[in-house]
């Protein structure tokens, strides 16, 4: 009880010396309006401090006139009262604007008029405090007060009609924080009269905000240059982002031309949306598009399975992208929707249309350049767009329009030369039968003739095995056991050796091998781009382009080398009237039943002259496959002419021989040439004849009883 009694005395000691103050400064206030007129009862009393303030509050009688001084003993007075109120420009010190230049003690004669209203550029006849300080009237005065010092800072929404926001509802008078730190306050502010306007990078927390790509305080006019000002802007976060079109034209197109910060929803919902600003400039490709088969993909509720202009067209182009022809880059969009199981199901479509392009030569081309671009020779071909349309996209395509489109670029071609172009269809007994049969031949071929060649491998190794004694008398097998054992290594030039192969031989050897290696290095990654060896050879090469320059010029050399060497059989078997020494006789296919008799019954083994059935069956394929490769390497190369002579179809069976063939020839140099020169044990580890011209007696008395006969029949020589 004690306590509350000394608690309610203490208070009313402390509000004692405030109500006799008060008593003691009314009769002040009257005394002041008495000698200033200009301040009626009226005008005091509607003064925001009129009952909690007097005059003497402020105004001390006896103060000094100086302006600066005056300033500082008003900023004092309000801080007694508004001690939280930390001014912004409090860091300025005595230069820095204090309570009394914006918020103004007594309301003056009138309120201030609207912005842009006759006399609003006039601070005499507004006062700020005339209406409520965040109106409009008071804002512009407010904005007038800011200028005092700030003359050179211009604000852009300085033309808006009422209600334009002044620089209090960004700049915070009463804070002491940067505006860096006041961002969402600005965007706020802004928001508060754009409310329809979102913003594209509201999920980022370091989002630009609204300041970032409008200018405030425009340094220049504020309607200048705004979309080149606006892609600076958006380059110092997207700093590795390109547009494809901003070199396009004098007036290039800015990021927001396709991007839209306001109302858009994000890129991937905006396709159509974006279609129709692309068809701003692209009216007429827009125009094909709606009228075509994709248009329905920029409805209003749009077919989200079919492509827009994005689809094709790179915006932002990557590298990759940038170094490809956009032809071919939009052709691979088409494939890839054409070979989707469930796409072409939904929409009745043939599943096999993207992948009969890819079989074709133009679309294989195309998938090389596609897979390694940049090639310095670049290769342009037929793509889909060329006979169905790149924006009126159509199905049906009639034989004139193939005929022309081929003869747009094979000018000099028959108009047969469209019936290279197999279709879509799937190629059958019934729909391009030659084709059909073509592969069905080499299906069967290729896999009948290396399993007879891996038999005849198995069965000589077999044989072999049986005669140990011999498969120890190979040199390799001799030095193995010589290291093993610690005896003497065999002395190679101990043995006998004759000549076997003429200088001449051996360089048509060489250069056959080179040409030969060089095509398959060409040819072989021509069929299987995407592999990663096939793709590697072909950058090694600069591109397809290159690679298939080089294959054409060491075609041309094999065809040289091959009519060559025939010739010069031909000349020689004339001059000693004698059949070549490769054609074949009926002992060959005899030798060939003995040797197979041999191998299952143990038969003796046929005796051979200089060259046995085996290297004669190998010549013999050698030369039939280079006829066929020399055939249909020249109509590939050269289509117009061809065209005028072979109706078009011959020209496809010529892409396809001439691919089954080289797989063939190659798959029977590794199987069986391979064995025969590396791999066999009586030359393992490689067969030096055709490199040195010479023969071990043995061998050739081993493997080529005849020839030995021939060139000794009395004595063998002695030791080379």
């Amino acid at each position: 009880m004690i306590v509350a009694l000394a608690a309610l005395v203490a208070a009313l000691m402390a509000l004692a010396p405030q109500a006799t103050w008060a008593q003691e400064t009314r009769p002040a206030d009257e005394a002041c309006l008495s000698c200033h007129p200009a301040m009626e009862v009226e005008v005091r009393r509607a003064s925001v401090h009129a009952d909690a303030l007097p005059c003497l509050t402020c105004h001390h009688i006896g103060f000094s006139n100086d302006p600066a001084s005056v300033a500082e003993a008003r900023l004092a007075e309000c801080r007694d009262c508004h001690a939280p109120m930390k001014p912004a420009h409090a860091g300025l010190g005595d230069e820095g604007p204090v309570c009394t230049q914006c918020h103004s003690l007594h309301p003056g004669p009138e309120a201030c008029p609207e912005p842009g209203a006759a006399g609003a550029a006039s601070s005499d006849v507004c006062d700020p405090m005339g209406a409520p300080l965040h109106a409009g009237g008071g804002q512009f005065v407010l904005f007038e007060t800011c200028q005092g010092c700030h003359d050179d800072v211009l604000l852009s929404h300085a033309g808006v009609a009422a209600g334009a926001p002044a620089c209090t509802q960004c700049h915070v008078l009463h804070s002491d924080a940067p505006l860096a730190e006041t961002r969402a306050g600005v965007v706020d502010a802004c928001r508060a009269c754009h409310t329809e306007v979102h913003l594209g990078h509201a999920e980022i927390a370091e989002e630009p905000g609204c300041t970032g790509c409008h200018e405030v305080h425009p340094t220049g006019d504020p309607h200048g240059d705004v979309m080149a000002s606006r892609n600076a802007t958006c380059g110092s976060c997207h700093e590795g982002t390109v547009s494809s079109h901003a070199e396009s034209a004098a007036s290039p197109t800015t990021c927001f031309q396709c991007h839209s910060i306001g109302t858009d929803p994000p890129i991937e919902e905006a396709a159509p949306t974006v279609a129709r600003r692309c068809g701003s400039c692209h009216v007429t490709a827009l125009a094909d598009v709606e009228s075509g088969g994709h248009g329905a993909s920029l409805a209003d509720t749009p077919d989200q399975d079919l492509p827009t202009c994005l689809t094709c067209h790179s915006i932002h182009g990557e590298e990759s992208v940038a170094l490809t022809s956009p032809r071919i880059t939009a052709t691979q969009r088409c494939v890839d929707c054409h070979s989707q199981e469930g796409l072409t199901e939904r929409y009745g479509i043939a599943l096999g249309v993207g992948g009969s392009y890819l079989d074709d030569f133009h679309g294989a081309t195309g998938a090389m350049q596609a897979t390694n671009p940049g090639s310095a020779r670049t290769v342009d071909v037929m793509v889909c767009a060329d006979c169905h349309g790149a924006h009126a996209v159509t199905w049906e395509v009639s034989e004139q329009h193939v005929e022309s489109v081929c003869l747009s670029c094979h000018t000099d071609a028959s108009p047969r030369i469209a019936g290279a172009w197999l279709g879509h269809a799937q190629v059958g007994p019934r729909n391009r039968f030659i084709i059909w049969a073509l592969r069905l031949f080499y299906f069967v071929m290729i896999p009948f003739v290396l399993t007879g060649l891996a038999v005849s491998i198995l069965f000589d190794l077999r044989a072999q095995q049986r005669q140990g004694a011999r498969l120890a008398k190979t040199r390799v097998v001799r030095t193995l056991v010589a290291l093993v054992t610690g005896k003497p290594r065999p002395n190679a030039e101990a043995e006998v050796m004759v000549p076997r192969f003429t200088v001449l031989e051996r360089l048509e050897h060489l250069g056959g091998a080179a040409t030969f290696l060089l095509l398959v290095a060409t040819g072989l990654p021509q069929a299987w781009p995407g592999s990663a060896l096939g793709s590697a050879t072909i950058r090694l090469f600069g591109g397809i382009g290159s690679m298939r320059f080089v294959h054409r010029v060491t075609g041309v050399i094999f065809v040289v080398l091959m009519v060559l060497h025939l010739a010069k059989a031909l000349a020689t078997a004339i001059r000693k009237r004698r059949l070549p020494i490769m054609a074949l006789e009926k002992k060959d296919f005899l030798d060939a039943y003995q040797t197979l008799r041999h191998y299952t019954v143990g038969e003796p083994k046929p005796r051979s002259g200089k060259f046995d059935f085996r290297e004669k069956f190998e010549y013999w394929g050698l030369l039939l496959g280079g006829s066929v490769m020399t055939v249909t390497g020249l109509v590939l190369l050269f289509p117009e002419l061809a065209s005028q002579v072979i109706p078009g179809i011959l020209l496809a069976a010529s892409r396809v021989a001439h691919g089954l063939e080289a797989t063939f020839a190659v798959l029977v140099v590794i199987l069986w040439h391979s064995y025969g020169v590396i791999f066999r044990p009586e030359v393992f580890p490689m067969d030096t004849s055709m490199i040195t011209g010479k023969i071990s007696l043995d061998r050739l008395k081993e493997e080529h009883g005849l020839e030995y006969e021939r060139l000794f029949p009395e004595e063998p020589p002695a030791l080379d």
